[in-house]
């Protein structure tokens, strides 16, 4: 199963975050997406690389361009069978995977911080 986690770069709970990645992240057939960014994405990724769990790292292909970051999300709900979204309320981002998600009808979970 791939499970995309996500969240919001002003998401700041850190704890929260670690204890949903232990709650869900227990099948040993889990692969994990995420998108690279700081916050959220990178204790995803620290999480995965502590826990043994295989994880994909998919970042935008050119940073500058605002574009590459809507592809690269649209890559990543593409891929996974569940997305787990951490959110602070205000990120397009985050919000627009969110969306993305429930339009796509993926089995969504949002944590709300």
């Amino acid at each position: 199963m791939n499970i995309a986690i996500i969240g919001s770069r002003d998401f700041r709970d850190k704890e929260l975050v670690e204890r949903i990645l232990a709650k869900e992240l227990t099948n040993i057939n889990v692969k994990v997406i995420t998108g690279g960014a700081r916050g959220v994405d990178i204790w995803v990724e620290e999480f995965c690389k502590k826990d043994c769990t295989p994880c994909k790292i998919i970042r935008p292909i050119d940073p500058a361009n605002k574009l590459d970051y809507i592809f690269r999300n649209v890559e990543i709900i593409t891929l996974a069978d569940k997305i787990i979204a951490f959110w602070g309320g205000k990120s397009k981002g985050t919000k627009f995977v969110i969306d993305y998600a429930k339009a796509r009808r993926k089995n969504l979970k949002i944590i709300k911080k």
